[in-house]
């Protein structure tokens, strides 16, 4: 709950190392960061605004990324962030 006060709906710049490209619901792009050590499992979602569309089809495994997103909450323990502009 505190983080959700200090985080949700505020822009936030981000920076880390993608973990994994993934497709959500309507085949909406999401970035999965590196949170910790190999097996950590909360690890951020970054869902992309729809202007990134394209630019999702370049991301790495391994890259190092950089954003403005908005926080979002979390689900299940992982946090969440939404509408990400790379830089």
């Amino acid at each position: 709950m505190a983080a959700n006060k200090k985080f949700k709906d505020k822009k936030l710049s981000i920076s880390g190392t993608i973990n994994s490209i993934e497709a959500g619901l309507g085949d909406e792009p999401y970035v999965v960061l590196k949170a910790g050590d190999e097996f950590e499992i909360d690890m951020p979602q970054a869902k992309l605004a729809t202007s990134e569309t394209d630019k999702a089809a370049n991301l790495k495994k391994g890259q190092k990324i950089n954003m403005i997103c908005t926080g979002d909450s979390e689900f299940a323990g992982t946090p969440m962030l939404s509408d990400c502009i790379i830089q």
